[in-house]
């Protein structure tokens, strides 16, 4: 449920409310509903025989305006979540950002496009660590980062590179506050305790389009 037990809206929230945007005008307010049925689908799991699953963690169910007062419902759920997970021998692996930036730091900062993300993104996922990081594998993930993300989508060939260079900002910006957190972890008990990034290439599509594409950012791409 996207804005059940006072999860704010992200970016994605405000989206799919423009007429037009999207088919017949659907929001996905509802779709699988995870958030009521994670016990079933953790058993679908099980008996599948799947001994792990990577899930999204919704910023703005922790943190509802991005940073400041956590949602403590949101935790709580999380927390359901993942402790059934490890009770059904299912290793859990969480993205921290899958598109989903909270609404409240696309209208504060311009999103991806601000410096000021990279302090919100990585308290966020300190915190995180601090929540979840003793029973699985947190990976601060910008999910496709060469596709974009904000309100400026039509714009995407003229910022691309600006927002992947904020992108690797904020995934590089998550280590220096989970580091302490990081050695903490490496003394508690036997559970799997990861941090990774999930990397995912250009689309050389994109950057061939352009006979000017500077030799390096073609080499980078092609990684």
């Amino acid at each position: 449920m996207a804005h059940k037990d006072g999860r704010g809206p992200s970016i994605w929230d405000a989206f799919i409310k423009i007429p037009g945007e999207i088919a017949n005008n659907a929001t996905a307010d509802v779709t699988v509903d995870e958030y009521h049925r994670y016990k079933e689908d953790v058993n679908i799991m099980k008996n599948m025989g799947f001994d792990a699953y990577r899930f999204s963690i919704s910023w703005s169910r922790i943190f509802p305006n991005g940073t400041g007062e956590v949602n403590w419902k949101g935790v709580a759920y999380y927390n359901r979540l993942i402790n059934y997970m490890v009770k059904k021998g299912i290793t859990p692996y969480a993205n921290l950002y899958h598109y989903d930036l909270p609404e409240a730091l696309e209208v504060r900062y311009g999103g991806l496009l601000s410096r000021e993300v990279v302090r919100s993104f990585a308290d966020y996922a300190d915190f995180c660590f601090g929540a979840f990081g003793d029973r699985g594998g947190l990976l601060p993930e910008l999910r496709r980062r060469a596709e974009g993300g904000d309100r400026r989508r039509r714009q995407l060939r003229g910022i691309l590179r600006l927002v992947v260079a904020r992108q690797l900002r904020v995934e590089a910006g998550v280590h220096v506050p989970v580091r302490p957190r990081l050695r903490r972890l490496q003394d508690a008990p036997a559970l799997p305790q990861e941090l990774g990034v999930l990397v995912q290439g250009c689309h050389r599509r994109h950057q061939l389009r352009s006979r000017t594409v500077a030799s390096v950012d073609l080499m980078a791409c092609l990684r």
